[in-house]
């Protein structure tokens, strides 16, 4: 009875564990070349999200990257 309820309680544990979110972004790599020919050729339906992930970009480069020792308890 003991080992049922250490597994019934285990699960449950386990289940209610949370996994952080992870914060990617996906693109299609065949478009790629595509709309940074765009870009660069200054297609103004780009240039918004150009220069928002480019702001986002340098956002993310000024965080200290993440180590195992700077793990938080």
């Amino acid at each position: 009875m003991k080992k049922i309820l250490f597994l019934v309680l285990l699960i449950s544990f386990t289940f209610s564990l949370k996994a952080q979110p992870l914060e990617t972004r996906m693109w299609d790599a065949n478009l790629l070349p595509l709309i940074k020919a765009q870009i660069k050729n200054g297609n103004p339906l780009y240039a918004a999200s150009y220069q928002k992930l480019l702001s986002e970009a340098d956002k993310w480069l000024a965080k200290p990257d993440p180590t195992i020792v700077n793990k938080p308890m």
